[in-house]
């Protein structure tokens, strides 16, 4: 996590903040977090991954991407014991 952390920051050194080697970067953070049962910090990562993945010059709402996205932060929701968000 600390190693993909450097990444995403010299990566935002470099390119914008909305840029797509930044956001895969952010999305692999939020993995990590996930994986280590930090669902709250992991479900804050994705959520801000999607508002950009979300934007039609990104990818748009209905790309297979950021539906994979959505996707997981219901896993992480259900996973953060919030049902009812996750079925939203």
């Amino acid at each position: 996590l600390q190693e993909l952390r450097k990444v995403f920051d010299e990566q935002a050194e470099i390119e914008a903040v909305e840029g797509i080697e930044v956001m895969r970067t952010r999305y692999e953070i939020a993995g990590c977090l996930r994986d280590a049962g930090d669902h709250r910090a992991a479900l804050a990562e994705y959520r801000a991954v999607l508002a950009i993945e979300e934007k039609p010059s990104v990818r748009g709402p209905e790309h297979p991407s950021t539906l994979e996205t959505r996707a997981e932060i219901a896993g992480c929701l259900r996973a953060a014991g919030d049902h009812r968000a996750a079925l939203a």
